[in-house]
């Protein structure tokens, strides 16, 4: 077999792998129109809620039917100032809102009947400056990142103080303007950074780090991934929005990237601008398309196709 034979064929393979990656994105489902989204959440009952609109949450059912929708601007009770850039909803179906230039977390009945707040403006504990990301876990406890001062604050379900870790740097356990947090169902708490370290970075259920997460294509080697928006799947793998390269990618917990899809634009599949993601029991995959004005659903993960080995590959070819 000649050299220039084998050139096109690893160059062929290569394309194919490529293709095949892309081609594992799940089903589209649906699109629905939404002013502006940042961030949206699934409820254990399917329901889905979404930060969007003129400083409002927006209540849907699992089929994209407007169900309600509550908050205005302001600094009272209920009231938002700007749209707020995290949701999350507990096991008990308990809404809560990282309201974050009020500098505060609002809780909601899954009605978005008010119930309670706390955090002021500052830097100690139990106070906030831009929060943003925030997850609940299955013991009811509410994580939150603390957006300008790069670190995460544990509270309870009421608002107690539990713990703070993180700190502004580039080493592990240090963050860079975390956007975005979820709990695992192992109970790790994953960290999205916005800031110049580009990663993700996984903490035990204390708040020690454990290690740091980077995101590379294979079709964009030189530059990582900007992960903004994280969750969970039911498999226990993590999908993220990369508001840098219009994508929306999959990785194992130790990092291995599974497959990406998505593309810079405004048709199906495509993003400008992707935010907020959530995932439902199923698999159900909802993405925050911020200025595209739209939630974007997926369907439950496909199987990934089958990796031929360098053998088979070959024998192709004869």
């Amino acid at each position: 077999m000649t050299r220039v034979r084998l050139a096109v064929q690893a160059a062929l393979l290569g394309v194919l792998s490529l293709n095949e990656a892309f081609a594992q994105a799940p089903p589209l489902l649906g699109s629905w129109p939404v002013p502006d989204p940042n961030a949206l959440a699934v409820a254990p009952s399917g329901d889905v809620y979404v930060c969007g609109g003129v400083s409002q949450v927006l209540h849907f059912s699992s089929s994209g039917t407007l169900l309600g929708s509550w908050g205005s601007y302001g600094q009272g009770p209920g009231e938002f100032e700007y749209n707020p850039n995290g949701i999350a909803v507990a096991p008990d179906g308990s809404v809560y809102v990282a309201d974050e230039f009020n500098s505060r977390i609002q809780q909601f009945t899954p009605a978005g009947v008010f119930v309670r707040m706390w955090g002021t403006r500052g830097t100690g504990d139990s106070q906030l400056l831009g929060p943003r990301g925030i997850s609940v876990a299955t013991n009811g406890h509410v994580f939150v990142t603390d957006w300008a001062l790069c670190r995460v604050q544990e509270f309870t379900a009421v608002g107690e103080f539990v713990r703070v870790f993180g700190g502004c740097g580039y080493n592990l356990g240090q963050l860079s303007l975390p956007s975005d947090v979820v709990v695992t169902t192992g109970g790790e708490i994953v960290v999205a950074e916005d800031g110049n370290t580009r990663r993700l970075q996984r903490f035990d259920s204390g708040g020690a780090a454990l290690a740091t997460l980077e995101v590379v294509y294979p079709d964009l080697p030189r530059m990582s991934a900007q992960p903004y928006g994280v969750a969970v799947l039911p498999s226990g793998n993590l999908v993220l929005t990369d508001y840098s390269f219009s994508r929306v990618a999959e990785i194992s917990l130790d990092g291995t990237l599974v497959r990406w899809w998505g593309s810079p634009g405004s048709g199906p599949g495509q993003f400008h601008g992707p935010l907020g993601i959530a995932t439902s029991s199923d698999g159900t995959i909802y993405v925050a398309d911020l200025q595209n004005n739209r939630i974007q659903v997926y369907g439950p993960m496909p199987t990934p196709v089958h990796r031929a080995s360098w053998g088979e590959l070959k024998s192709r070819f004869r």
